[in-house]
């Protein structure tokens, strides 16, 4: 009985001081395999990065496996290992800067499979002992999470189905002119312009923040598009070639824009010329009268507006160019932005269109975004959208969050906010 007893209370000991940084650790895989999609092609190349490993304490968890499998003294020195990152649980509970997952009910299936995974290792606590208790439960952590996104598989991939059939059936209804956006960059604040220019004369619907997965331009398809909606602006991501082609068969767009090329997610395409050829899947999937808009102010957005411009079809082939230098074209861009004045409240632009020069302000910080805004302005001019609609919206456009938002804090420093680009051409 004294022996059980004392069984008992090392139990507790451990299992109090093991349980919070476990409990930690299963949210904040969680989370990381939530930002990456459940992808694990795309979870594995974080868990490569020096980034990665240590978001993922990655360090400490090997630590903690070497104590586990070859000291003698393993219980003192894990207690003090689990002890640890229990303080570190507690200074981001603290500093608000602790990581979970947005709540949904997949999640929630993934947070009942490493509920199985902790009760498992108080199980073994009895049966096998301490030590190889805690292997197994250092091991039930990093699993658990994948096992749940395993056994959801089929779940998911009956709801998307129901959610993209729901989704057709809605545009099949409502009809409305569907613009898809694409590049490897620029995809979201160009969605946000063309959306905004087109609102001043048409009701107009678009997929929301970054969402730009099949889920999602599904559900805010439902969402969104309601009677009457005229036009849908729908950005489009990718990481593979198929990818963007699946969301073209979702809501057929007959326009489609290329914002830009680059070396974006390369590990994950394989090639530069994979990702050239994963967003050229979007004009491949317009139908023969679509309008393709291509950025001639990239490099890589040259050759495909070429590409296109070769291919046996009766698309309507368009090309938008901004900034300050002009660059000779084999064929001269639609549209041509360039910036005159530039401040921290906005940016003053000359605009060349059909022989017409306009001037313009716009409340945008970055000549970049010049690019952005260039086929925006392009799009709703094919709409017949007048240029005092358009200078109305110019004016009132507002920058989408994280990106080029400028604060002014205490003593009078200047922030500029633009934490959602990771490419330097959207810098």
């Amino acid at each position: 009985m004294a022996d059980f007893n004392a069984f008992v209370i090392i139990f507790l000991i451990i299992f109090i001081i093991w349980l919070p940084q476990a409990i930690y650790q299963i949210l904040v895989w969680s989370y990381w395999w939530q930002v990456k999609e459940y992808r694990l092609d795309r979870f594995w190349i974080f868990l490569k990065t020096a980034d990665g490993r240590q978001k993922l304490g990655l360090n400490i968890i090997i630590l903690k496996f070497i104590v586990l499998v070859f000291s003698f003294i393993y219980i003192p020195i894990s207690l003090l290992l689990f002890f640890y990152q229990d303080l570190i649980l507690i200074k981001d509970l603290f500093q608000k800067r602790a990581r979970k997952p947005v709540i949904t009910k997949r999640i929630n299936k993934i947070y009942i499979t490493g509920f199985f995974g902790i009760v498992l290792t108080i199980f073994a606590f009895y049966f096998l002992g301490f030590r190889r208790a805690l292997l197994l439960g250092e091991f039930a952590l990093i699993l658990t999470p994948y096992v749940g996104i395993l056994w959801t598989i089929p779940i998911v991939k009956r709801v998307k189905k129901e959610e993209i059939q729901k989704a057709k059936a809605v545009l099949s209804k409502i009809k409305p002119t569907v613009i898809g956006i694409t590049g490897s960059y620029g995809k979201t604040t160009t969605k946000e312009f063309v959306a905004h220019l087109l609102s001043q004369k048409f009701i107009t619907a678009k997929t929301e923040g970054s969402e730009n997965t099949e889920f999602g331009i599904a559900r805010k398809t439902q969402k969104n598009v309601f009677n009457g909606t005229k036009f849908f602006v729908v950005e489009m991501g990718a990481y593979k070639k198929g990818e963007i082609r699946k969301l073209a068969d979702i809501v057929n767009p007959s326009i489609g824009i290329i914002t830009g090329i680059e070396e974006q997610h390369l590990s994950l395409f394989g090639s530069l010329q994979d990702i050239k050829d994963a967003k050229y899947e979007l004009i491949e999937s317009l139908p023969k009268e679509g309008i393709a808009l291509f950025n001639l102010t990239n490099e890589y957005c040259r050759g495909l507006y070429q590409k296109a411009r070769q291919a046996n079809n009766s698309w309507k082939i368009l090309g938008y160019y901004a900034g300050q230098k002009r660059i000779n074209f084999n064929e001269k861009p639609d549209i041509v932005l360039t910036p005159e004045k530039i401040s921290s409240a906005g940016c003053e632009f000359e605009l060349e269109y059909e022989n017409e020069n306009k001037r313009f302000y716009a409340p945008i910080k970055g000549l970049h975004l010049l690019q952005n805004l260039a086929a925006a302005i392009l799009v709703a001019r094919q709409f017949g959208l007048s240029w005092k609609m358009i200078k109305r919206g110019i004016e009132t456009l507002v920058m989408p969050e994280g990106t080029m938002n400028v604060y002014r804090i205490k003593n009078n420093v200047l922030v500029i906010d633009d934490s959602r680009n990771s490419n330097p051409s959207a810098f």
